[in-house]
């Protein structure tokens, strides 16, 4: 009875683990994508305010 339990115990763990190394690609993605939009921003603003800073 222990080596059937050990056995679906084996085949759930290996499923969650496949399950969510494929989900980290997507979150690595999606966090890249808010990091390159977040320091664009940043950035820009930056700018904006060093050329209003120039102007004055």
């Amino acid at each position: 009875m222990n080596n059937a339990h050990d056995i679906k115990l084996l085949l759930v763990n290996g499923f969650l683990i496949s399950f969510s190394f494929s989900n980290v690609e997507l979150g690595l993605k999606i966090f890249s994508l808010l990091l390159a939009i977040g320091y664009t921003t940043r950035r820009w603003w930056l700018m904006e305010k060093n050329k209003k800073n120039e102007a004055e």
